[in-house]
C-alpha cells in the first residue's frame, strides 16, 4: 500500500496551524481534535514545520510564564521529514 491510499482513507480534514498562531491556540486544535501533532503551514500553504503536543509540554515546563507571548514557531519542529505520496507506507513510518 503507498501513502496515497492511505491518505484516501481518512475523510475528515487535517487541522493546521501557522507560525504566528499563539502556542495556546495550537494547543487548543490538538485538544479539541484528538492530534498529537499538527502540521505548520506558511502563507502560501507549504508545509515548513510541525508542532506536537510534546513541544508544547516542554516549554511549558521551561518557562517560568507558561506559553503566554509565545508563537508557534517557538516550538514547531522546522523541516519536517516528509514522503512522496507515492512512496510504500513502510518506507513512510521509517522517515
Amino acid at each position: 500500500m503507498v501513502v496515497a491510499a492511505l491518505l484516501d482513507r481518512h475523510v475528515q480534514p487535517t487541522p493546521w496551524t501557522t507560525p504566528e498562531t499563539p502556542l495556546a491556540e495550537a494547543a487548543r486544535l490538538m485538544a479539541a481534535t484528538g492530534y498529537g501533532a499538527i502540521p505548520v503551514l506558511c502563507r502560501d500553504g507549504r508545509l515548513i514545520g510541525m508542532v506536537a503536543e510534546r513541544d508544547v509540554l516542554r516549554l511549558a515546563a521551561e518557562r517560568r510564564a507558561g506559553l503566554r507571548g509565545l508563537a508557534v514557531e517557538a516550538a514547531m519542529t522546522r523541516e519536517p521529514p516528509t514522503v512522496p505520496a507515492e512512496a510504500p507506507v513502510d518506507a513512510a513510518l521509517r522517515a
